[in-house]
């Protein structure tokens, strides 16, 4: 499979035109998952166990590591440096901007579906069996959360200590850091593949028929916003309501604009 990396920038409400700019593509992994720590410094994951860095915005990628493990399916970071992998048995942990990755243990069985660092100390990793576990000593120890049934979790986020959303067959949304969770208004028809939120208001979540939707008011109400792209989309990563990308199918790496969350014109 060929990876497409969409790059979104935004323009005038008013602009008529979207202008297109081919980019890098990469065509040597199965990626599943991308990370942007601003709009220059990035890293993407893949499926065969490798780990890449651009500092460029998506114009050239190096790779930072090979494939040790099966699987990484997840990347997050808390800021330049600190970051999380995470795969179906592993989770794993670098303070050098990924130039070195040393092994994390939570004990027991888990086949984990996501991670997200809140900051360096404080991160979150999802499984698939209802449970999410906490961190606030950087991995040192971990405290379990049951965040419900049949939810089957494959994405979590949080925008504060408190505010948080864990993404499945459903969604579903938390204000006391975890305590307790509570369904969002939204029930897609088919299965859901990434949700990103950029505040307590704003987010995007994608499916797995390549519809993207957003809210702008914390979940409760979503709106269409998909994408013409030609490729299936994997994962999703926006730094701000006006810079964003996307994981594709096919290996081809676009920078595209956008107004207001919307698309303007696929050239």
């Amino acid at each position: 499979m060929r990876i497409v990396f969409i790059l979104f920038v935004s323009v005038s409400l008013y602009a008529q035109e979207a202008d297109w700019q081919r980019i890098s593509p990469l065509y040597t992994d199965d990626f599943a998952t991308i990370y942007f720590h601003d709009s220059l410094i990035g890293w993407t994951a893949g499926r065969n166990g490798s780990i890449y860095k651009t500092t460029d915005g998506g114009n050239t990628w190096d790779k930072k590591e090979d494939a040790v493990d099966w699987g990484k399916w997840t990347i997050s970071f808390a800021d330049s440096l600190n970051g999380w992998v995470a795969g179906s048995r592993f989770i794993k942990k670098t303070t050098n901007g990924g130039d070195s990755w040393s092994s994390q243990i939570i004990s027991g069985y888990h086949s984990f579906t996501d991670i997200f660092a809140l900051t360096k100390d404080c991160v979150w990793v999802l499984n698939e069996y209802n449970w999410c576990f906490k961190t606030t000593d950087g991995g040192n120890s971990w405290q379990e959360f049951f965040y419900g049934e049949y939810v089957y979790g494959v994405d979590i986020q949080f925008v504060d200590e408190n505010t948080g959303w864990i993404l499945g067959n459903g969604l579903i949304k938390t204000t006391d850091g975890g305590e307790t969770w509570n369904n969002q208004n939204f029930s897609p028809a088919v299965s859901t593949l990434d949700m990103q939120f950029i505040d307590s208001l704003q987010g995007w979540i994608c499916t797995s028929d390549s519809v993207v939707f957003y809210t702008s008011d914390g979940g409760e109400n979503w709106a269409d916003r998909s994408l013409n792209q030609s490729g299936y989309i994997a994962n999703l990563y926006f730094l701000d309501e006006n810079i964003g990308w996307v994981v594709c199918e096919y290996g081809e790496v676009f920078k595209l604009q956008l107004r207001t969350g919307y698309v303007i014109e696929f050239l």
